[in-house]
């Protein structure tokens, strides 16, 4: 691991880099004053570097702000994160979004288009050329991926694509129906069909399996969540499924402790109060209850300040945003 990572020499080898990619994605010229007004707004506290093998720096992630107002007149942040060794630009003030990973040469895309580079080993003009739009790929999973899930005493997680998993989520899904009560038994098509097509995410399952055999699951996808102009990825689920109460908490708190998500939305969790407040608390979460769906969003706030309150309604609501 090298010992020189500091914001100012990350500056020195990444910040071209990050400019050239918002110049190329945004038609946009970026002089040196405008680079400079820009590291200006980045805040050292949220800032991490990550290293390759062979001691490379690959990216840095920083907080930023949007709405900078550049003399080209756009009004757009950007950034370079990394997940997986993979460089990729975070595109604010708007509509776009992107949350980016590789494994090797499979590049893999979570949201909006994205232009998807290695900044360490693959000139950015070269990666990004022909295609203004960014380089579109399908999303997988990746290692990576996976072993952002936390592990859980007593219990084993795999992360899969939802289409790889439809027997097995079938079974979990009818062994719940039956202990459950009101819970609907739903036709063979709805698997497939039911996706989530509005985060522009293809659909994950986090499985589950605890030491005693029992299993659930959690269908979910990354989206792109807007707060005050500023771009951040929202973990969706449309469900957490599982006959096991035990299961069940073990999946939302995985759910909780990815990462990179700053905020998260569940539906028909079937979550107990002690994760509902519990994990609240330590996390300053904010928890509100709408029937069988909860909603939780990682907040700004100290733990004092954690609000929860029962709402009521009587429309259906699967994603409160």
């Amino acid at each position: 691991m090298r010992s020189d990572i500091t914001i100012e020499n990350l500056r020195a080898e990444l910040w071209p880099a990050a400019f050239e990619v918002h110049e190329h994605a945004f038609g946009g010229v970026v002089d040196e004053r405008d680079r400079d007004l820009w590291w200006d707004t980045l805040d050292p506290d949220l800032s991490f570097a990550a290293v390759t093998g062979a001691g490379e720096v690959v990216a840095v992630q920083a907080g930023l702000r949007t709405d900078l107002g550049l003399r080209d007149g756009s009004r757009v942040a950007a950034t370079v994160g990394c997940f997986g060794g993979v460089a990729l630009p975070y595109r604010g003030g708007g509509t776009h979004f992107a949350l980016c990973r590789a494994q090797g040469d499979q590049a893999t895309r979570i949201g909006a288009e994205a232009a998807v580079f290695k900044a360490a080993s693959v000139p950015l003009s070269r990666a990004l050329n022909g295609n203004p739009a960014g380089i579109a790929v399908d999303v997988a999973v990746t290692p990576e991926f996976a072993r952002e899930v936390k592990p859980s005493p007593g219990m084993s997680f795999e992360v899969v694509p939802a289409d790889q998993s439809v027997d097995r989520c079938r079974e979990i899904y009818q062994a719940t129906a039956e202990v459950v009560p009101g819970m609907p038994v739903l036709p063979k098509t709805w698997w497939l069909a039911h996706t989530l097509t509005s985060s522009g995410s293809k659909p994950f399952c986090l499985l589950a399996t605890s030491a005693d055999g029992d299993e659930g699951y959690l269908r979910f996808g990354i989206a792109p969540h807007w707060v005050g102009g500023v771009g951040h990825s929202e973990f969706q689920a449309q469900e957490l499924i599982s006959p096991s109460p035990r299961v069940r908490d073990a999946l939302a708190l995985a759910a909780l402790n990815f990462d990179h998500v700053t905020r998260v939305s569940i539906e028909n969790c079937m979550l107990s109060d002690a994760i509902r407040w519990v994990r609240g608390a330590n996390r300053g979460i904010e928890v509100r209850r709408m029937y069988d769906y909860l909603w939780v969003a990682l907040l700004d706030t100290a733990s004092d300040r954690l609000r929860a309150q029962a709402a009521e309604t009587d429309f259906y609501c699967p994603f409160i945003v």
